[in-house]
């Protein structure tokens, strides 16, 4: 699996991820619940991390497909 493939399938966790999160801490500044707002501040921070292999694959998933015609 080459970073291109990596970047593919990893890049749209952080930002679906990312969009619960707000709405799961909303819900709880909503709801005055402690719990889960923790939740969704949990779910912020794994998308956080899950970020990180995004960003590192993609300048490979450039350099992949860089070169090739209609890109």
């Amino acid at each position: 699996m080459n970073e291109a493939q990596v970047h593919l399938l990893t890049n749209h966790f952080p930002i679906i991820g990312t969009l619960i999160a707000i709405g799961i801490v909303l819900y709880a500044f909503i709801a005055n619940n402690k719990a889960v707002a923790n939740t969704g501040l949990v779910i912020a921070i794994l998308m956080a991390v899950m970020a990180i292999p995004v960003f590192l694959s993609g300048e490979g998933a450039e350099h992949a497909v860089e070169d090739l015609a209609g890109t």
